[in-house]
């Protein structure tokens, strides 16, 4: 029987430093109650979680000024699954200490919901919803710009297909209410995406989107990934994800704001990533592809990169093309361009590294790697020690 995740929201405001605060938790099976296994808050904050019981969580400020956090609590568990129906267990939601509501609702066949869209329309800020698997689908899901939300797919395997939704959209707009978070857990993102993408970040107020253990698969030439959005502070996070888009289009776009991608895999055969502004940072990120171009393309903005992997297979292909006034900076990385006439790191933008192995056992040292400082237009260098 897979594993499940019982899910809750709690928020802690303006804890002064030093002082604790307990609330209830609300997470239960059957009627009872049950102690949360882990607790993260949606930023860095100096709140802690100091203990925990059946019922109640107590936080601490180890800081010494006021602050505020949104912390999602979990409990590993384990309800029936099988390929039509869920048999759900009894969950508990959360209590008025947490000022969100904290439902939980349940997307199975024969539910009280035909489709993702109207669970998320009829969930409320601070719910969860949850997602079994149904054949074809559960089709495509917009978020609501002030609904505090988390959509979470049943099964107990990370990348599984059998949780599978459409196209999802946050998009939150100018005036939202309060601090906005959407979180994605285990689904199976598919579908084709012509014209569009699989996951969409694109708006104009603060908010923070983050999407675990999901599988993105496009059968179409559109998008599979757009991190977009231009509130201040804004934040897309990517984290144990994997996505395939075949033969079609660029798999991660961002343009603005912070996009933050580590223990993730990127796999298609069109542009794996590109970067037009903002801040891209990538952690245990692996890009393996087969394209007569590069693997990804910097135009503008910052790349940062730690324990990347580029791989190109093909012949004269490159690893990244970075464009003034685009900065790329890697630590710790590798790039395995194949035989030809290909680069590791092509163009006129910034490229600054340390500890990187770069191979192209095919051609001379210089070309392995050629870039040129945005500021001087002088080649940085052109004959890097290539692994054995």
């Amino acid at each position: 029987m897979p594993a499940q995740l019982l899910v809750n929201v709690l928020t802690v405001t303006n804890l002064a430093g030093g002082a604790t605060l307990t609330v209830t938790h609300g997470l239960a099976s059957n009627d009872v109650s049950v102690a949360p296994t882990l607790a993260f808050p949606d930023r860095p904050t100096t709140i802690a979680v100091q203990s925990v019981s059946a019922t109640t969580i107590t936080f601490v400020n180890n800081g010494a000024a006021i602050a505020s956090a949104i912390f999602r609590v979990e409990r590993g568990w384990q309800p029936e699954v099988n390929a039509a129906t869920v048999t759900p267990l009894l969950y508990a939601g959360a209590t008025a200490a947490t000022g969100l509501g904290g439902n939980i609702l349940w997307l199975v066949v024969g539910g009280a919901y035909a489709t993702l869209q109207d669970a998320i329309n009829a969930a409320a800020s601070g719910d969860t919803i949850l997602v079994g698997p149904k054949a074809g689908g559960w089709g495509t899901g917009t978020f609501p710009a002030q609904k505090l939300l988390s959509l979470n797919g049943l099964s107990g395997a990370a990348h599984s297909t059998t949780i599978q939704v459409g196209p999802l959209a946050y998009s939150p707009g100018a005036g939202t209410i309060g601090q906005n978070q959407v979180w994605l857990d285990n689904l199976y993102v598919s579908g084709d995406f012509t014209g569009g993408s699989g996951i969409t970040f694109a708006g104009t107020a603060p908010a923070r989107f983050r999407a675990t253990g999901c599988f993105v698969s496009n059968s179409g030439s559109g998008t599979g990934i757009t991190s977009n959005n231009s509130g201040a502070g804004s934040s897309f996070y990517l984290d144990n994800c994997l996505s395939d888009q075949g033969a079609a289009g660029t798999i991660l776009v961002h343009t603005q704001g912070y996009t933050k991608v580590q223990d993730t895999e990127l796999h298609g055969g069109a542009l794996a990533f590109s970067c037009a502004g903002g801040t891209l940072e990538f952690n245990q990120v692996r890009a393996e592809y087969a394209l007569a171009a590069e693997v990804g393309r910097i135009t503008g903005g910052t790349l940062s990169g730690e324990d990347v992997f580029i791989r190109n297979t093909t012949g004269g292909g490159s690893g990244i093309a970075v464009t003034n006034p685009g900065v790329l900076l890697l630590n710790n990385g590798v790039f395995d361009v194949a035989v030809g006439a290909g680069y590791c790191v092509s163009g006129n933008g910034t490229f600054l590294y340390g500890q990187m192995t770069f191979t192209n056992v095919a051609v001379a040292l210089p070309r392995n790697v050629k870039t040129q400082n945005t500021l001087t237009q002088a080649q940085m260098t052109q004959s890097p020690t290539p692994s054995p």
